[in-house]
């Protein structure tokens, strides 16, 4: 009794610790890529605005590309922020829970979704923490770049009204470089001389290129008919366009900038979602599991179907038989043929 119950508490602890364990290689990882994310995000906040200064770029006299009036922002920081947020959390819940419900149609759909409530959290924590690291990796990049370049945004003499004469002013094409910036506030001069490129571009169609691919790989062809999906698509990627756009009208950002930003964004968009979030082969190897399932389920429609349908799918998916079956006709011939078949 002794060396039995030893036994057992020495396999309890001998569980208990392969349990620590596993949790630790679980949270470990999760909790570094935490830390990650937010070290990556106070630097490229923090930094940039109190430690560091753009690079002073001149200007000619005659450059009336950036004598724009200055305006207040069609869509503010605020706005893109909410934005950039509540686009991908919205797309990724309802991705999952369509599946969810369209592969578990035999059950109720509380019940399912309440069933399937780990399932839901865990995929929706994964792809929205691709989503999210992709936008950091934007940031990061969209930051470092203002301050590298300095260009001077479309509004910034007005913003700047540098002390120059019209003395300095008489040839048009000299490089003005000696001047001072009389009005606007520190801050604003110094936004002015953030324009390429384009954040609100950069980030906006990083989410939305996200949110297209992850919808491709995670949704069926056919919703309702084939044109719902790349409806929903066209309309995530006219929000960035429009958000893009926004930046030239508002002339806080020059057409090139702009376009860059695009660029940028659509290139990590697809590197978050592609490459790092592999959604298409997450996709692929749990429908190949989510596709028995489905087809395991009895369907209203199939109770109509004789006993020896095969749907087109099964019949591609199944072995063909060794042996073939000879046609009738055929067989006749066989048999009338045969040297030992006795006709009547």
């Amino acid at each position: 009794m002794i060396n039995a119950a030893s036994i057992s508490h020495d396999d309890t602890s001998s569980n208990r610790k392969r349990s620590l364990r596993a949790k630790f290689q679980l949270i470990g990882p999760a909790f570094s890529d935490i830390v990650i994310c937010i070290i990556i995000g106070l630097i490229f906040t923090i930094l940039p605005a109190f430690a560091l200064q753009p690079y002073r770029r001149g200007f000619f006299c005659a450059d009336e590309t950036i004598r724009y009036p200055y305006k207040h922002s069609t869509v503010t920081t605020i706005e893109l922020y909410i934005i950039l947020l509540s686009m991908p959390i919205l797309t990724i819940i309802a991705t999952e829970v369509f599946r969810i419900i369209t592969l578990s149609r035999s059950e109720p759909i509380m019940s399912t979704l309440v069933n399937k409530s780990c399932d839901l959290t865990v995929r929706f924590i994964t792809f929205f923490a691709h989503c999210f690291f992709g936008l950091l990796l934007t940031f990061a990049l969209t930051q470092t770049t203002k301050l590298a370049v300095g260009r001077l945004r479309p509004h910034f003499i007005d913003v700047c009204k540098p002390n120059i004469t019209l003395t300095s002013c008489s040839n048009p094409y000299v490089y003005i470089l000696d001047y001072e910036c009389q009005g606007g506030t520190e801050r604003l001069v110094k936004e002015a001389r953030l324009s390429f490129f384009s954040g609100h571009s950069a980030l906006s169609m990083d989410v939305a290129v996200f949110c297209v691919i992850y919808m491709q790989a995670r949704l069926p062809r056919r919703i309702y008919g084939v044109t719902v999906l790349p409806v929903l698509q066209a309309s995530l990627l006219g929000i960035a366009l429009l958000i893009g756009l926004s930046r030239i009208s508002d002339y806080k950002h020059h057409w090139s900038d702009v376009v860059v930003g695009f660029l940028v964004g659509s290139a990590i968009g697809y590197y978050s979602a592609v490459i790092l979030g592999k959604v298409f082969e997450r996709s692929d190897a749990k429908l190949q599991v989510e596709s028995k399932i489905g087809a395991a389920e009895t369907r209203p429609e199939d109770t109509t179907r004789p006993l020896s349908f095969v749907s087109p799918m099964a019949a591609s998916l199944t072995t063909p038989p060794i042996a073939t079956q000879v046609p009738h006709q055929q067989s006749n011939d066989i048999i009338t043929n045969n040297p030992h078949h006795n006709s009547s």
